[in-house]
């Protein structure tokens, strides 16, 4: 889906790119003075996976599970139905439930 049709209007790209840079800087600022923690609290409220069944797919192989928590280096930890967890640094996730 565009940003065009999400948001109903056109989005000036250079404007945009201007304001990821700057919430870039932010939160490196952030990072280098605080650590990583102020930055995976918010990561945390604003993360749709969360406790909710995802598939997470890396290649060719799928992973089927519930999303339980971001490590502190940003990995997203998977919890499958036996119970067994596993931290994935990298993937497509889609949400199931």
């Amino acid at each position: 889906v565009s940003l065009e049709v999400l948001l109903g209007h056109k989005v000036d790209r250079k404007d945009l790119l201007r304001c990821l840079l700057e919430e870039l800087d932010r939160y490196y600022s952030i990072f280098l003075y605080e650590g990583m923690e102020p930055i995976l609290d918010v990561w945390e409220k604003r993360n749709c996976t969360l406790g909710r069944e995802i598939i997470l797919k890396q290649g060719d192989n799928l992973f089927r599970g519930t999303a339980v928590n971001i490590t502190q280096e940003g990995g997203l930890v998977l919890k499958d139905f036996e119970g067994s967890e596993r931290v994935f640094y990298s993937g497509d996730a889609t949400v199931i439930k």
